[in-house]
C-alpha cells in the first residue's frame, strides 16, 4: 500500500483502530491483533489524544474553504513475496530507503544509507539540527554527533518534489551502553531481600521503570517469578553481557544468583526448570501480604503447583544460556570467576537434554533463543566432550527431522508469533 499522491496522501502517522469484539472474528485477540489507520493529516490527534507526545513526523492539517476539495487515497500493488516489497514500491515511482545495520544507531557505529529513486537527491536535512551528518553517495554514511541522543529524523527532498522522512534512534556508544546495562541490572534491578519467601534472592529481577522499583508482585506470575521471557530477560541479558564485556563485581553477584536461586529453586536436582518461583497461593505462604489492589483471579496468577510445573521447554533456554555465558567467562578469564569452566558447560548440556523428557512440552517446536543450544554443542566439541556432544546433537537431529517432514514447521504456542522460526531455521539448516 503506497500513497496515491505524494503530497495529499502522505503516510504521516498511524493509529490503532479500536473495533467492537465479536466472537466470530476475535478482533484484538491473540489470533487477530487488529487494523491500523493510515493518517494523512494528524494535527488534531497530536493536539488532543496524543498531547504531550512527540510525533515521528511533523503533524499537519488542511482547512477546506467553501467550494474547495481535498482528494486523497492509497494504491494497492501486488508484491512478489516479502523480498518483492521494495520493487513493488519502486514500480509506482516512489523512492526506497535502506539503512544498514538498521535505524538504532550508537554514536560509535555509523549507519550506511542507500536511496533508490527515479529522481536525484536535492537535499538531506537533519532534525534536531546537527544530530546526524550525512556524507558520500550510494551508500551515504550517517554519523550521529557526539552529543546526540534519542530520536532524530532525516528529511530527503528529491528533484521531482517528493519528500521522504527516515527515522533514527541514537544511543550512547556501544561499549558505554553495554556497561551501563550491566551496572543497572546488578544494582537497580538487583533483588536482595533476605526475607523473600519465594526463593528469589539474590537475583536480577524485572524492573518497573515508571515506579523505579523491582517488580516483586505481578498478576502474571512469571513476570515476578524469574520465568518465561518477561521474567528472565533481565538476568539473561546480565549474563550474556559478561561474555563480551566481563566485570568482576557483576560476575561475583551473578555467581551468587546461580548458586542460591537457580540451583534448587528455578532448577531441580534432575535439571528440570520450573515455570515460576512467584505464585499466587495464599495457603502456601501464610503471612505473606499479596497486593490487594491486584486482580489475582486470572489464569495468569498461577498457584504453586502450576508455577512449579517443569513442562515449558522455552524456559530451559534461559537457564542453559546462563550456564553457557559463565562457561565462556570462566574459559577466557579464569581468574575472575570462582568455579571452573567445565562445571558450567556440563550444566548447560544437562539442561538442554532435559527437554526430551516426557514431562516437558513444546520440544517439537522451535524455541526463542535456542541458538545458544548450538553454541553449547560447538563448545562441547571444542572441549573434547564427544559423548555429551553426540547426545545433544542426537536430540536436535530428531527435532530437525520432524520439522523437515512438516509442510509448515514454524509452529508456536501463539497464533501470531514467530518464536518457532529461530530453532527450526538453525537446526534444519
Amino acid at each position: 500500500m503506497t500513497p496515491l499522491n505524494a503530497t495529499t496522501s502522505k503516510f504521516e502517522a498511524y493509529r490503532n483502530l479500536v473495533e467492537p469484539w465479536f466472537e466470530e472474528t476475535g478482533y484484538g485477540s491473540q489470533t487477530f491483533e487488529g487494523f491500523y489507520e493510515w493518517q494523512v493529516l494528524s494535527q488534531a490527534w497530536a493536539e488532543n489524544e496524543w498531547a504531550g507526545q512527540q510525533p515521528w513526523n511533523e503533524p499537519s492539517s488542511v482547512t477546506l474553504e467553501p467550494g474547495k476539495s481535498f482528494v486523497t487515497g492509497v494504491r494497492f500493488s501486488l508484491a512478489n513475496g516479502v523480498r518483492g516489497y521494495d520493487n513493488a514500491v519502486r514500480s509506482v515511482g516512489l523512492p526506497v530507503a535502506k539503512s544498514v545495520p538498521g535505524y538504532v544507531v550508537p554514536r560509535d557505529l555509523p549507519a550506511k544509507l542507500w536511496l533508490d529513486s527515479d529522481s536525484s537527491v536535492a537535499s538531506i536535512s537533519s532534525k534536531p539540527l546537527g544530530a546526524l551528518t550525512v556524507e558520500g553517495k550510494g551508500p551515504y554514511t550517517v554519523t550521529p554527533s557526539g552529543s546526540a541522543w534519542g530520536r532524530a529524523r532525516l528529511t530527503v527532498e528529491y528533484g521531482d518534489g517528493k519528500v521522504q522522512t527516515i527515522h533514527y534512534y541514537i544511543t550512547k556508544p556501544t561499549t558505554e551502553t553495554i556497561a551501563d546495562m550491566g551496572t543497572f541490572l546488578t544494582t537497580e534491578a538487583w533483588f536482595n531481600d533476605s526475607s523473600d519467601i519465594f526463593g528469589r534472592t539474590p537475583s536480577v529481577m524485572t524492573y518497573d521503570y515508571e515506579k523505579g522499583a523491582v517488580v516483586d508482585q505481578e498478576p502474571r506470575a512469571w513476570v515476578a517469578g524469574l520465568s518465561d521471557e518477561a521474567g528472565t530477560g533481565a538476568y539473561v541479558a546480565a549474563m550474556l553481557k559478561q561474555v563480551i564485556q566481563p566485570n568482576t563485581e557483576e560476575i561475583s553477584k551473578l555467581e551468587q544468583f546461580v548458586d542460591k536461586v537457580i540451583s534448587g529453586h528455578i532448577q531441580t536436582e534432575d535439571f528440570g526448570v520450573r515455570k515460576s518461583l512467584f505464585f499466587y497461593d495464599p495457603a502456601q505462604v501464610p503471612g505473606y501480604q499479596y497486593d490487594e489492589s491486584i486482580d489475582w483471579s486470572s489464569w495468569t496468577s498461577w498457584n504453586k503447583k502450576e508455577a512449579y510445573n517443569l513442562g515449558r521447554a522455552y524456559n530451559y533456554v534461559h537457564v542453559a544460556a546462563v550456564y553457557w555465558s559463565l562457561y565462556r567467562v570462566a574459559r577466557a578469564y579464569p581468574d575472575i570467576i570462582a568455579r571452573g569452566w567445565e562445571w558450567y558447560l556440563v550444566q548447560a548440556q544437562r539442561t538442554v537434554v532435559r527437554i526430551r523428557e516426557k514431562d516437558v512440552g513444546y520440544t517439537d517446536v522451535g524455541l526463542m533463543g535456542e541458538t545458544v543450544f548450538g553454541a553449547i554443542l560447538k563448545d562441547l566439541g571444542h572441549e573434547g566432550k564427544t559423548a555429551m556432544a553426540m547426545e545433544l546433537e542426537g536430540l536436535m537431529r530428531m527435532r530437525a527431522e520432524l520439522w523437515t517432514s512438516q509442510e509448515v514447521p514454524y509452529g508456536s504456542e501463539m497464533a501470531w508469533d514467530s518464536t518457532g522460526q529461530e530453532g527450526v531455521y538453525y537446526w534444519t539448516r
